[in-house]
């Protein structure tokens, strides 16, 4: 949950829906990204199990095509984990300046010391790394929980749909389901963050699994709901291009306090994400 609901979460359902700008469909392709990622975990949680080492896909492509080809692979994963480190810490520093003005403008040195200070966590031992994300992740989840239920409860005005949804069928329909489903698949991307510290688990056999399938179904419980409540309150058509649909739906309910309520969850959503690239 902490390694794969970051940013996508919120921006690509506006993605989804100028392609699919039908309500079925576009909840439907949430849950086939999701089967999608279920299917990919039960392979690599056999090979997990089988090979319980960290190191992710590193350990498997050099067991499997040799130390040069597991160099290439653990080498650019490695690196793009990095990559995603930073980026995580950029965003953190620029929603932190957008939630408290004095601070704005210190963008880098808050990505610093974010990276920083989680590294050090990490420093302390695996135990404190492992609380701080289940921690980081409960409260993400909770976040994102009580949007929904916020989206649920609220009864007043919505907006109409702009204009009517087109009808889907032949090439534009099969067109639609792979750029949905192309761009969903890579949201549920994350599920197999476990594999990267598979030696510090205490029963791999069981445990490896238990993170993968669980993660993946808690995971699309969550995208389904959100996008589900987000529905309740849009439009399919007024979701469409709309770059942060949860956004929009919170200014329907809170107003000008949206953008905080917005800005904390994002956080939140980061900090889980950033410790879990620690970890890996």
């Amino acid at each position: 949950i902490g390694n794969t609901i970051g940013a996508g979460i919120l921006r690509t359902p506006g993605e989804v829906a100028s392609h699919l700008p039908n309500t079925l469909l576009f909840l439907a392709v949430w849950v086939l990204g999701g089967l999608y990622a279920l299917l990919c975990s039960v392979s690599i949680a056999e090979v997990a199990t089988l090979v319980p080492r960290s190191g992710g896909h590193y350990v498997y492509a050099r067991y499997t095509f040799g130390d040069y080809t597991g160099f290439i692979v653990g080498w650019s994963d490695w690196l793009s984990t990095c990559a995603s480190a930073a980026a995580v810490s950029i965003i953190i520093a620029e929603y932190s300046g957008l939630l408290l003005p004095a601070i704005a403008g210190r963008q880098t040195q808050i990505a610093i010391a974010v990276v920083v200070l989680f590294a050090m966590l990490q420093w302390r031992g695996v135990r404190w790394g492992s609380r701080t994300q289940e921690v980081t992740s409960l409260l993400k989840a909770l976040g994102f929980i009580a949007i929904v239920v916020a989206c649920w409860a609220y009864s007043g005005p919505k907006p109409a749909a702009p204009v009517p949804a087109p009808e889907l069928h032949g090439v534009t329909l099969f067109a639609g389901l792979i750029l949905s489903l192309q761009a969903v698949i890579y949201t549920y991307d994350g599920w197999a963050g476990v594999i990267y510290f598979s030696e510090e688990v205490h029963d791999p056999a069981r445990d490896i699994p238990r993170s993968m399938f669980g993660g993946v179904l808690a995971v699309m419980a969550i995208y389904v709901l959100v996008n589900a409540a987000t529905l309740h309150l849009l439009p399919v058509t007024k979701i469409a291009g709309d770059s942060l649909p949860l956004g929009t739906a919170a200014r329907l309910m809170w107003g000008a306090h949206a953008d905080q309520v917005l800005e904390i969850l994002v956080i939140v959503s980061m900090l889980s994400a950033i410790n879990a690239y620690h970890l890996m």
